[in-house]
């Protein structure tokens, strides 16, 4: 309980617009402790728009990954390497939203922590969340983690 206390109070758990994917870069920063924009602020609309989620979804978000200096890889839908690679972002089916995009934060045994999940909360099963991403990728098990670029690169 006092994780998820606290994940309530450090990440953002949700967005204005179709930006999911951008809402989990930024997670993914103040997973590695940096300081993000706030939802609605000046900075915050400029990268909605850079990555086109005002009006649609976040189809240009590779410009925000490198504007806010994260590195990313695509990986295979595994507990064992999502574990081994947090912060990972994963495709989930939502029924009120359709596809949305959630990051995992934290593994616990057979649980997953994530950020930006209304529909399930923060604190989900693994076998649930292989359900619900699998609805968008049958044989194709998507999944980034993210880094912190390297000063330089």
């Amino acid at each position: 309980m006092e994780i998820e206390k606290e994940m309530r109070k450090r990440y953002i758990h949700k967005q204005k617009y179709s930006e999911c994917q951008l809402v989990s870069a930024l997670n993914a920063l103040i997973f590695f402790g940096k300081e993000v924009c706030n939802i609605g602020s000046k900075e915050y609309e400029e990268l909605v728009d850079l990555v086109c989620a005002r009006y649609g979804s976040a189809i240009r978000i590779k410009k925000a990954y490198r504007e806010l200096g994260l590195r990313y890889r695509s990986g295979s839908f595994g507990l064992k390497w999502i574990e081994n690679n947090l912060p990972v972002a994963i495709d989930v089916w939502c029924k009120k939203l359709g596809w949305h995009q959630i990051l995992i934060i934290k593994v616990e045994g057979n649980m997953c922590y994530t950020t930006n999940f209304k529909e399930k909360g923060n604190k989900v099963i693994f076998d649930e969340l292989e359900k619900i991403h699998n609805h968008i990728h049958p044989n194709f098990g998507r999944c980034i983690s993210f880094r912190l670029k390297r000063k330089g690169k």
